[in-house]
């Protein structure tokens, strides 16, 4: 079976349109039979595409902290639910399992994620695929910023061709698979 790490967020966001993406990819993921890797909330985002995966029977794994167990309380239900002591032991168990990366729209959570799995695979350490989900526009100002990085000589255009971006669920488990 596949799996993917999603990279997303447990703050409790009020705009239906990552609402309903977040359920359109664990539909889109439990149809292809692709495996969730995840935090192991069952807050905000990260509780809205777990629950689309489980409730089309997908398999989910969440990976939780001991510190942020009672903060992000963790979802019922899951296929195999990790407890690891720190965030860094958190990614780089993600990216052991998982065999893509993805990253929603997020905050600071899911950027530092991004940018680890990012600068893993620039550095030869991970070769897998790191998909952005361009959910209205949300990446397109980082992108920008990532172009802007390119021209002053700070990334290489290899790595930055490395992102892989679509603003459509379905499009980006194809391009990633």
């Amino acid at each position: 079976m596949r799996s993917v790490a999603v990279f997303l967020s447990c703050q409790e966001i009020k705009n239906p349109v990552y609402l309903s993406a977040a359920e359109e990819l664990g539909r889109c993921m439990a149809a292809k039979n692709i495996q969730l890797i995840y935090g192991g909330s069952s807050l905000g985002l990260m509780g809205n595409l777990a629950r689309a995966l489980l409730e089309k029977n997908g398999k989910v794994i969440g990976i939780l902290t001991h510190h942020l167990r009672e903060k992000e309380l963790e979802q019922d239900g899951l296929s195999q639910l990790i407890f690891v002591d720190d965030i860094a032991q958190r990614l780089r168990c993600m990216r052991e399992l998982a065999d893509a990366f993805i990253a929603f729209p997020g905050g600071l959570g899911t950027m530092e994620e991004l940018f680890n799995a990012w600068n893993e695979i620039r550095l030869g350490l991970c070769n897998k695929k790191l998909g952005l989900l361009n959910i209205n526009g949300y990446y397109t100002p980082f992108l920008e910023f990532i172009a802007h990085m390119h021209e002053h000589g700070f990334v290489s255009l290899e790595n930055k061709e490395k992102l892989i971006v679509a603003q459509q669920v379905e499009t980006l488990l194809d391009l990633i698979f």
